[in-house]
């Protein structure tokens, strides 16, 4: 199952915005290094970021694809739109999204959702794909959480961000 992995959305965003700043094909072993990241969280930003459909590698090279371009060229506003509609073509959120959605009040204690993600991946850290649906479904404004009830739920605030 292709999982996103990278909790932190402002590592991916990172990523896109130093590729495009290179204007062509980099070296990912340049790229790499330029970042400074431990190896493995670097090879999973950039798996994320493919996952998202940011990035293509091709023969060790890194670049920006068509929808990438567009993500990079977009104000804040229009990224998170834009992640919105990708997220939920990947995991966790594709499997998710529609459990939450299907909750009679669109919204699950932290705990229980802990069970869910326990019940439909099988991982060693339930907690880290929380954090990882809780983190960028908050910046997409797909979902919310609540620290004080300790809820997720789906986002029904402002749609125009």
């Amino acid at each position: 199952m292709d999982l996103l992995e990278t909790t932190s959305v402002s590592k991916i965003v990172g990523l896109v915005e130093r590729v495009s700043d290179l204007k062509g094909p980099e070296d990912l072993a340049q790229i790499d290094d330029d970042l400074g990241i431990e190896k493995s969280e670097f090879f999973n930003i950039v798996d994320d970021a493919e996952r998202l459909d940011l990035v293509k590698v091709v023969e060790g090279n890194i670049q920006l694809t068509e929808f990438g371009k567009r993500f990079v060229n977009s104000g804040i506003r229009e990224r998170k739109m834009l992640l919105e509609k990708k997220l939920r073509e990947v995991e966790p959120f594709k499997t998710l999204l529609p459990i939450l959605e299907k909750d009679q009040d669109n919204k699950i204690k932290k705990d229980k959702f802990i069970e869910i993600i326990k019940n439909n991946f099988y991982t060693m850290d339930p907690e880290k794909i929380f954090k990882v649906f809780v983190n960028w479904g908050r910046y997409s404004k797909l979902i919310g959480y609540s620290i004080d009830t300790d809820e997720v739920y789906i986002y029904r605030g402002n749609r125009e961000f």
